[in-house]
């Protein structure tokens, strides 16, 4: 008898570096997936994942996504260049879409988290360091800590997987990756990381659940 699942799992932000990255991924394992975007994402014709055109913001759209799921990864951003990170921020974006999946009953969520929520050893946020987080992004890093505070709130089971500032597209695959708690070195965070290798995690907290109810740090094996 197989032990396959057969309920999908929802990308939201399937578009983005990130969400295709996972996306392809989770095909590969042969998970069933819808990836879900603003617009649909464009991932090819012969491509196996359902696509679905939902906003994530729209609580009845998102609800009816995520219906009979067996889990949803959260990859979405409302910005698609760092220039409209400060023109009519929603600083409950993230939050609104946390409390939506928790009041849908989602089985389990895996969102991706911004590096600037980390919190270093001493206790202090990384976010109040203005070398590292621009005091013009602290309105976008409110609403992800708003999001973390919506989890945490939530009955949902998630994890929050964060990759180090490295992250970036121009470096070359890591040698696979671990996990470590929020509370980070400087070497740590200053850590490179490319989008396939964080897409790994994410995919492995979908499948084979390691970290419950926290967020967790992404860095290079």
């Amino acid at each position: 008898m197989s032990t396959v699942d057969p309920r999908p799992v929802v990308v939201l932000g399937a578009g983005g570096r990130a969400g295709r990255q996972v996306v392809r991924h989770l095909v590969d394992l042969g998970v069933p997936c819808v990836a879900v975007g603003r617009a649909a994402p464009s991932l090819g014709a012969a491509h196996p994942a359902r696509v679905v055109a939902a906003d994530a913001t729209d609580p009845v759209e998102l609800r009816r996504v995520v219906a009979g799921s067996r889990a949803v990864v959260v990859a979405i951003t409302p910005f698609s260049s760092p220039e409209e990170l400060t023109a009519d921020l929603d600083r409950d974006f993230f939050a609104g879409v946390v409390r939506t999946l928790d009041l849908a009953r989602v089985a389990r969520v895996v969102g991706i988290g911004l590096f600037a929520t980390l919190v270093w050893r001493d206790g202090t946020r990384v976010m109040d360091d203005p070398e590292l987080f621009p005091p013009f992004l602290h309105g976008y890093g409110e609403s992800r800590l708003r999001e973390i505070a919506a989890l945490e709130a939530s009955d949902l089971d998630w994890a929050l997987l964060t990759p180090p500032a490295g992250l970036s597209e121009d470096v070359d695959e890591s040698d696979g990756y671990r996990l470590g708690s929020h509370h980070v070195s400087e070497g740590e965070l200053r850590s490179s990381l490319d989008y396939d290798t964080l897409a790994l995690a994410v995919v492995a907290e979908v499948v084979r659940p390691t970290a419950h109810r926290e967020q967790v740090v992404v860095l290079p094996a």
